[in-house]
């Protein structure tokens, strides 16, 4: 429990005091604090989808014996995703450290990924959190999907920045060379989040 709640209080700390705690953990984390912040991140993911579908489900006024097929099924997607997630992190990570090398970065791979880490690990919890409240409120629960995304694009160029030691148009152009497939990879997880959601709504009302 010890190591869940310093990995929530570097979260908190990224996301509210960016510039020096990206700063600090620069020479701290490793790639064992890495794995463990993404597993963590990943795991909240599909909490947040299984209470967010007890929400769907007590808002239809559906037949009680749909329940355990919804917990069933919600589980099934987002243990799924969860691992896409997992996997795609360290993927993006390899495919940042490249273009940043080429773009005269000076960090290790470790740093490198070690900041992402502490980044994108919060950023799926709280993509969990938008889900969750898109089954009670779904204008609140897009825009804080919107903002949650600004602002992580901010802390990835942000994390470029002091991982490799170069200016901020060098980090901007980092993630925006790949920008397209990144932002394709997104929006697909995105519109599978949230058509398997509503699809089980469509579903329970047709009557299966």
């Amino acid at each position: 429990m010890q190591i869940i709640k310093q990995i929530f209080r570097k979260w908190y700390n990224v996301y509210t005091k960016p510039f020096d705690t990206l700063t600090k953990a620069k020479k701290k984390e490793g790639m064992g604090d890495s794995v463990k912040s993404m597993i963590l991140g990943v795991s909240t993911y599909p909490v947040f989808a299984i209470l967010g579908a007890l929400l769907l489900f007590f808002r239809s006024s559906l037949p009680g014996e749909y329940l355990a097929y919804l917990i069933d099924r919600t589980i099934a997607e987002s243990l799924v995703l969860a691992i896409i997630m997992f996997i795609g992190f360290f993927i993006q990570a390899g495919l940042l450290f490249g273009l940043a090398k080429m773009l005269g970065g000076k960090g290790s791979f470790e740093e490198h990924t070690s900041l992402l880490a502490l980044c994108t690990a919060p950023f799926y919890m709280l993509y969990g959190v938008a889900i969750m409240l898109l089954g009670l409120l779904p204008a609140v629960g897009v825009l804080i999907e919107v903002l949650l995304l600004i602002y992580y694009i901010f802390l990835v160029t942000l994390c470029l920045k002091i991982s490799h030691g170069y200016d901020w148009g060098r980090a901007v152009l980092t993630w925006m060379l790949p920008s397209f497939v990144i932002i394709l990879l997104i929006t697909i997880a995105y519109f599978m989040a949230v058509s398997a959601y509503f699809n089980l709504l469509l579903a329970f009302q047709s009557g299966l």
